[in-house]
């Protein structure tokens, strides 16, 4: 009889060294010759990410500082899923890898083959301080996904409403139907009940052109929703009566800056602060 035994290859040893956080052993089996930009599988993703995305994932600081020193490239993206190592960072929550990824000038806007940026990846997570700094770095806020979702999408269907309202001031204000959740991000706060984000985004220049179930409220049965109907006709009145010139400098004003470093933008205006806290949203 012969026994056959399964001998784990260099990328498999590589994995566990990564995920185990084994810098030394990483360092041997770098040095034997595998290329940097290596693809590793794992037997518990389906998703293949190059080494950097691995470590990334993992949060293994140590790993990627010593991979970036040996000039991995950093915007390099798997075969698989387009992913950059600043997707997976992301996608893993990891915080400090986000900064460092930043650090070594990664692409904040670089897109998978879903059209998912780094930014839609960790709102989905519902990370917080992973959104700001990808949006204090350029992230673009505007950017939709293959289901036509972007950030504000996923974060008013999941109910961040911290990050609902981070976008909102930082620009995005989009209305387009997905087809994800409840179609659009207006229709999504006003399943949760989230009133005061509904009027926040009305109040940033939201456009209710899409939205048209509003005029049918009380009628459809398929409309499940949280806030009553005082409060769904306080937000159509203040939409139709609020000061029209005013709504429409605002709205003009901040689409110019495309969802980019808007607060920064705004803050470099040559005007009064007053003005300035009234286009950063401060002041409605």
């Amino acid at each position: 009889m012969v026994y056959k035994v399964n001998v784990p290859g260099v990328e498999d040893l590589l994995l566990r060294a990564i995920e185990n956080g084994e810098l030394d052993r990483v360092k041997q089996l770098i040095g034997s010759g595998i290329d940097l930009n290596t693809i590793l599988h794992s037997a518990t993703r389906f998703e293949s990410t190059t080494i950097l995305g691995t470590a990334a994932y993992e949060g293994q600081i140590k790993i990627m500082e010593y991979l970036l020193k040996l000039g991995v490239k950093i915007n390099y993206r798997d075969p698989l899923c387009s992913r950059t190592a600043l997707h997976w960072a992301c996608m893993g929550g990891q915080y400090e890898a986000v900064k460092l990824l930043i650090d070594y000038k990664a692409n904040v806007n670089c897109v998978d083959r879903d059209n998912m940026s780094p930014l839609i990846s960790a709102t989905v997570l519902g990370n917080v301080k992973i959104v700001l700094v990808l949006i204090y770095q350029g992230a673009m806020v505007l950017q939709k996904d293959r289901l036509r979702c972007s950030a504000l999408h996923y974060a008013s269907f999941l109910n961040w409403s911290h990050i609902v309202r981070i976008l909102i001031e930082h620009g995005c204000v989009m209305n387009n139907k997905a087809i994800y959740g409840r179609g659009t991000p207006l229709a999504n706060l006003v399943y949760h009940g989230n009133f005061e984000n509904c009027k926040r985004l009305i109040e940033a220049g939201y456009d209710l052109s899409h939205d048209s179930w509003l005029a049918h409220i009380g009628t459809s049965e398929n409309l499940l929703c949280s806030l009553n109907e005082h409060e769904l006709n306080m937000l159509v009145t203040e939409y139709q009566n609020t000061k029209p010139l005013q709504r429409l400098c605002l709205k003009v004003i901040r689409k110019q800056f495309q969802g980019v470093k808007i607060e920064k933008k705004i803050g470099a205006l040559p005007m009064p602060d007053t003005l300035k806290s009234y286009l950063s949203l401060n002041i409605c």
